[in-house]
Order: structure tokens, then sequence, then C-alpha cells
């Protein structure tokens, strides 16, 4: 696990994890959230053979570094790779490689092959990675806003999902 990938991680679960009185992290299972069971930010509807209410933080990690290599977020610079890889864990690898395509001017399919991945660093050499990972958040913020206009049962999550957006950009802008 690379270091960029343990500082994404970190900044996941800042995000993910929920907590009981004794510090313990805990699975939920919110019956607006259409993921089921979820903890560590991994949920039942997306990991159907794991034991999402019994997961560790190790096994989480794990699953979480496979995303990554999935995702190919590794491929970008940081903090980029952290505002694609959050988008991801947020929203699904289609929709986060949207944000990122978006952010970079790239035809929006959701797929992170070698052209979005070219944009991505004529992009981050053009503006900046760190603006172009901002970018990749404005575009999360625009989505959150129109899904909860679309989906008006999901407007609970919105305060939380922009404050998140608000962090990660503030995050990305210390690097």
């Amino acid at each position: 696990m690379t270091e960029d990938f343990k500082k994404s991680l970190k900044f996941v679960f800042k995000w993910e994890n929920v907590y009981n009185k004794k510090g313990e992290v805990i699975a939920t299972n919110d019956p607006d959230d259409p993921g089921g069971v979820t903890k560590y930010g991994i949920d039942q509807r997306s990991n159907p053979g794991v034991d999402v209410a019994n997961l560790t933080e190790q096994q989480a990690a794990e699953l979480y570094w496979k995303e990554w290599l999935d995702c190919r977020a590794g491929e970008l610079p940081f903090p980029l790779s952290m505002a694609y890889f959050d988008g991801v864990v947020n929203t699904g690898p289609s929709q986060g490689t949207k944000f990122l395509q978006r952010a970079v001017g790239a035809k929006d399919d959701g797929v992170l092959g070698p052209k979005t991945l070219a944009s991505a660093k004529d992009a981050c050499e053009k503006r900046g990675v760190e603006s172009v990972a901002r970018a990749v958040c404005s575009a999360r913020d625009r989505f959150y806003i129109y899904l909860v206009e679309q989906k008006p049962k999901f407007s609970k999550f919105k305060t939380g999902w922009l404050r998140r957006v608000s962090d990660l950009s503030k995050e990305v802008s210390k690097k």
C-alpha cells in the first residue's frame, strides 16, 4: 500500500466511520441508503460476498486497496488521486470517474482510460494538480445538489455530502 493510498484512506475513514460510545467503529443500516449494511464505508450491496457487519479495519483497508488499484487512482498525481478516489468510494467507480472527466474536460463516459489519463496529465500541467483536484470537488458538489433535486429522499444526506467535499477541497489545497 502506497503513502498516497494511506493518506486517501485516512480521509475516507474520517468521513465513513461511525462510532459507538466506546469509540469502536460500528455497522449501520440506514433505510434510505441503498447500500444496506455499511461499515468503514464498505456496503453490503456492493460487496455481497463480504460479512460487512463484522468487517475489521484491516479487511476494509484491503478492500479499499483493491478498489484503489481497480480504479487506477494511483496513476494520478497526489492529491488528485485522493479527490478521485474519495469520489469513487462515495458514489461508485463510474460516477467517480465522471467527476474527474468533467474536471479535466474529457468525455464523461465513466471509464478511466488512456484519453482520460492524458487529459488529467495535461490539465495538471496547465492548471496545477491542486486546482484540478478542487475541480473534481466542484463536480461532486454539483452532482449532489442535482441528485437531491431529482431524489428528495436523499436530502437528509446533502449537508454531510457537501461538508465532506468541502473538507476534501481544503485537504487537497494543502498539498
